[in-house]
């Protein structure tokens, strides 16, 4: 699938930058930089009950950053959030398929990021990390679609925690010395086709992902 592609693609790129790491230039501090980060913003998922981004939700996540003197670092990442999707039909003859859904979303990962920008008033790369997300989809009635096993096939197997694979892209800028903005946009890029209850009934040739859009604030210690 595409995005398993992107992201060994992106393992890829980060086990090259860490041999070339010692020639690209770096902020100019001998002590280890550590940066608190929270935002917040909209997040939206697609998938067989959403063929695009356009639920938008709520969702907040933290995420702390230990920047050195070299190319990449390491940054630990929590998210959580509310996403939703709903269509009048999926498929024919499948009349206990959810046509709706919500669910809260808390995920946990680690990143690597390249920060190609690292001066004293902006900062700003690309990053891409491996981490697990717990979901719980209910239907129009608040009723769990987990336990509702006639929506979906009986020889599906199913979860409601996946990992992920998300890719992201942050820019900040310091106005002051220790205070920052920070905005950021990605994808969590999960595992699972089952974010909405729907795999094997489902219309879509796409995936289920998230796409998210954050900003807020930054500490620099």
């Amino acid at each position: 699938m595409p995005k398993y592609l992107t992201n060994i693609f992106l393992f890829f790129l980060s086990t090259v930058l860490i041999n070339a790491q010692d020639s690209v230039p770096s902020i100019n501090k001998t002590d280890k930089e550590r940066l608190f980060v929270i935002t917040a913003g909209p997040i939206a998922y697609r998938g067989d009950l959403s063929n695009s981004y356009k639920n938008f939700r709520f969702n907040f996540n933290a995420s702390y950053h230990i920047i050195s003197e070299k190319a990449l670092h390491l940054s630990f990442n929590m998210v959580a959030a509310s996403i939703s999707g709903g269509k009048t039909t999926i498929s024919s003859n499948t009349e206990d398929t959810n046509t709706y859904f919500k669910s809260s979303i808390i995920g946990i990962y680690p990143e690597i990021n390249w920060w190609f920008i690292n001066n004293q008033k902006w900062k700003g790369g690309i990053s891409g990390g491996i981490g697990v997300l717990r979901f719980n989809p209910i239907d129009q009635d608040g009723n769990n679609l987990q336990d509702q096993p006639l929506t979906r096939n009986q020889d599906e197997s199913y979860g409601n925690i996946t990992a992920i694979f998300p890719l992201n892209f942050t820019l900040q800028y310091f106005p002051f010395e220790t205070i920052g903005i920070s905005a950021s946009t990605g994808f969590l890029n999960p595992a699972t086709d089952y974010i909405d209850n729907i795999k094997d009934r489902g219309t879509q040739k796409i995936s289920d992902n998230i796409l998210y859009i954050r900003a807020g604030i930054v500490i620099s210690k």
